[in-house]
């Protein structure tokens, strides 16, 4: 099974917002990629920092487009259920998330966390560039 038939699955599309469950693209004719740098700062409501994760529903998505283009590789922070425990206030952790390709027409997009505990994040309006990476505050 290859990573698109493993995201149109039914157990991973669950929960993720109706709207978006036949809309997943990729481009596979290409070894494009989509690499972004992630920094996440301990939450100051906790005491201790509280935890971090990142949800497999994570995508881009164009404004106004149809399709969106799925989370491939998540490098340096755990994968719900998994939990990154902070030890105390002002510590951080930078990740990387990878994405193939996103379509030539994009000029920009948005980086979209569907969290399953309510919890994600949106990153509007990155501004696409020649190298395909980017570098984001999340959280």
């Amino acid at each position: 099974m290859n990573i698109l038939e493993e995201i149109r699955s039914d157990e991973y599309l669950k929960g993720i917002s109706a709207q978006f469950k036949n809309e997943w693209i990729c481009i596979p004719e290409e070894e494009r990629q989509i690499i972004i740098h992630c920094t996440h700062n301990a939450n100051p409501k906790y005491i201790n920092g509280g935890w971090v994760n990142i949800c497999p529903k994570t995508y881009l998505k164009k404004q106004g487009a149809i399709g969106l283009v799925p989370l491939e590789y998540v490098i340096g922070v755990p994968v719900w259920p998994e939990k990154h425990f902070y030890k105390g206030l002002g510590e951080s952790i930078g990740f990387t998330l990878v994405f193939c390709g996103v379509p030539d027409d994009w000029d920009s997009f948005s980086l979209i966390e569907e969290g399953l505990e309510g919890d994600g994040f949106r990153v509007e309006d990155i501004k696409r560039n020649d190298l395909g990476v980017y570098y984001v505050r999340v959280g």
